[in-house]
C-alpha cells in the first residue's frame, strides 16, 4: 500500500471514531473535569483481562497532579470492537487563576472503570505508553488492564534452642514469602504484561521450658552421715538455686548449702534430723520438687574436750569446749553433779554456762562431773570443783 493511501486510511479511522462510535452519553463515575477550549485527543484498543471493554467501562485521563483533565464511556459499539472512543484531555484556560487542565509538555496517565465488577484500575494494574499533552494533538494510545492474578504461598520454619543459666527456650521462626503475580494479555500482539510483586512476613513463636520444671537426682555422694558431714548431690534439672531437705517422718529440715549447679549440689547435713533413713529431696526456685533420695542419718555424740577452769564458785561462767554440741535450739543442756546449769552462750564447739547452786561438803568444796547433753544425748564427762 502507498503512502498516500496509508494516509487516507488513518483518516478514515479517525472520521469513523469520531462519527460512528463517539460516545453520545457522559461519564457517571470519573466527573468533575473543566471543558476548555484547547484539548488533545486520544483513541485506542482497551482490554480488561484480556477482553474487550463492556458498554458503560470508562477512562479518566489525569494530569500530573493527579487532578481529572478529561474522560470517555465506552458505548456498546466501540466496546465491541475493542476500542475506546475519542478521549478528550482538556488543556488550562489561561484566562483563570486557577489551573483547570493540561498544559504543553504534562505527562498524562489513566485510570479505568470496569462497570461490570466496579473495579477501579490505576497505576501498576495499567500497561500503556504515557502520552506527553499538546494542544490540537491526535493520537494513538493501546491500554491494557491487568486483572488475572496467580499466588504462590512458601512457607519455611526454623528452630533454635538456647540454654542459658538452666533456662532452656525454644524460638521458632516461620517464614511465609508470598509471590503474587498479575498477568494481562490480548488476542493482538500489541499488549502484553506481566507484574510480580512478593511480600515476606515473618511471624516468630517463642516457648520456653521452666528452669527446674522436672528435678531428678541420680545419686549421693555418701550413703549415710552425720552432722556437718557434706554431700554431693547428682542429677539434672536443679537450675541454679533452690532448697534441699531432709526429713523422716516430721517437718523437712532446710540444709545448707556449699555449691549448686545444674546437675550438681554440695549441701551439709542438717541439725536436728532424726537418726534413720532420711528423704532428701531437692526443690529448685520452680517449686517443683524431685524424687526423692534415702539418706541414713548416724547419731552425732557430742564431746567435751577441755574445760576454761578446773574449779569456780557457784554462779561462776565456766566455758566448755568439745564438738558436735550442735545449734542453740534450746534443746541442750549442761550439768554440774546432774545439776542443771544456766546457759550464758552455746555454739558447735563451745557453751559458756553458770555454776548450778548446789549443797557442798563441810569443807565447803564439791567435786561433780560437768556433761553436755544434745537432742542427741549425752556427752563424756569432765571433772570441776564447786569451791565456797
Amino acid at each position: 500500500m502507498s503512502r498516500r493511501n496509508n494516509t487516507v486510511f488513518t483518516i478514515l479511522t479517525i472520521l469513523y471514531l469520531l462519527l460512528v462510535i463517539h460516545p453520545f452519553s457522559h461519564a457517571t463515575h470519573f466527573t468533575g473535569y473543566t471543558v476548555t477550549d484547547s484539548s488533545a485527543s486520544y483513541y485506542g484498543k482497551l482490554f480488561i483481562d484480556g477482553v474487550n471493554p463492556d458498554a458503560g467501562d470508562e477512562i479518566g485521563a489525569f494530569g500530573d497532579d493527579g487532578s481529572l483533565y478529561g474522560a470517555v464511556i465506552v458505548t456498546q459499539e466501540s466496546g465491541a470492537q475493542g476500542w475506546y472512543p475519542f478521549l478528550n484531555i482538556y488543556g488550562d484556560d489561561a484566562t483563570t487563576p486557577a489551573k483547570d487542565g493540561a498544559k504543553d509538555g504534562e505527562t498524562i496517565t489513566f485510570k479505568i472503570w470496569d462497570k461490570s465488577s466496579a473495579k477501579e484500575y490505576s497505576g501498576s494494574e495499567l500497561t500503556y505508553t504515557k502520552p506527553i499533552w499538546k494542544d490540537k494533538e491526535i493520537s494513538q494510545v493501546d491500554i491494557v488492564a491487568a486483572t488475572t492474578t496467580t499466588t504462590t504461598t512458601t512457607t519455611t520454619s526454623s528452630t533454635t534452642t538456647t540454654v542459658s543459666g538452666g533456662d532452656t527456650t525454644t524460638s521458632t521462626t516461620t517464614t511465609t514469602t508470598t509471590t503474587t503475580t498479575s498477568t494481562s494479555s490480548t488476542t493482538t500482539a500489541s499488549s502484553s504484561t506481566s507484574t510480580t510483586s512478593t511480600s515476606i512476613t515473618t511471624t516468630s513463636t517463642t516457648t520456653s521450658t521452666t528452669c527446674g520444671g522436672n528435678p531428678i537426682i541420680s545419686g549421693l555422694s555418701l550413703k549415710s552421715g552425720s552432722y556437718l558431714d557434706e554431700v554431693i548431690i547428682s542429677g539434672n534439672d536443679f537450675c541454679d538455686d533452690g532448697e534441699v531437705t531432709f526429713s523422716k517422718g516430721g517437718d523437712p529440715i532446710i540444709a545448707s548449702i556449699t555449691g549448686w549447679t545444674d546437675s550438681e549440689i554440695g549441701v551439709i547435713v542438717p541439725w536436728g534430723c532424726k537418726t534413720g533413713l532420711n528423704k532428701v529431696i531437692v526443690t529448685p526456685l520452680s517449686g517443683v520438687g524431685s524424687n526423692n533420695a534415702i539418706f541414713k542419718i548416724l547419731k552425732p555424740k557430742p564431746r567435751i574436750t577441755g574445760l576454761g577452769s578446773q574449779n569456780g564458785k557457784i554462779g561462776f561462767e565456766i566455758t566448755i569446749t568439745g564438738e558436735i554440741f550442735g545449734e542453740d535450739d534450746g534443746m541442750g543442756v549442761v550439768s554440774f553433779g546432774g545439776k542443771e546449769a544456766e546457759i550464758v552462750q552455746w555454739s558447735n564447739e563451745s557453751i559458756t554456762a553458770k555454776v548450778p547452786p548446789m549443797k557442798l561438803n563441810k569443807n565447803g568444796k564439791k567435786t561433780v562431773t560437768v556433761k553436755v547433753k544434745t537432742i542427741y544425748g549425752f556427752s563424756n564427762g569432765k571433772m570441776f570443783q564447786v569451791v565456797k
